[in-house]
């Protein structure tokens, strides 16, 4: 999964807060506070506390710039919490765990996922 990807699902969620009553926009509008305020242009920044939350969870792991691994929640809890990490990011892995209910496509076996 590309950034593109992970923005084009944020912005998804971020259009539910702004156009229906959600009983969960509380959490998703602190989680998406730094688009409204405009905080930043850095694209880590903006995107941190999703990438965060998402990958506490366990759903998406992160790969490393040579592309020959991939860092989950469980190899290491406190990578996200920096945001230099996800800076370096070069691509976001779904977790094997979730990728049959999410009936994706296996092309992320080139990463140690």
């Amino acid at each position: 999964m590309t950034t593109e990807n992970l923005d084009h699902g944020t912005e998804i969620a971020l259009a539910a807060c702004v156009e229906y009553v959600w009983t969960c926009a509380l959490w998703m509008t602190n989680l998406s506070e730094p688009f409204w305020n405009g905080d930043s242009s850095e694209w880590a920044e903006l995107y941190h506390p999703i990438a965060r939350l998402l990958f506490s969870l366990g759903f998406i792991g992160c790969g490393t710039p040579d592309g020959r691994s991939v860092t989950y929640f469980y190899d290491d809890p406190e990578f996200l919490e920096r945001v230099s990490n996800l800076t370096n990011t070069q691509g976001f892995l779904i977790h094997p765990a979730f990728r049959a209910a999410l009936d994706t496509m296996d092309s992320q076996k080139n990463a140690s996922g």
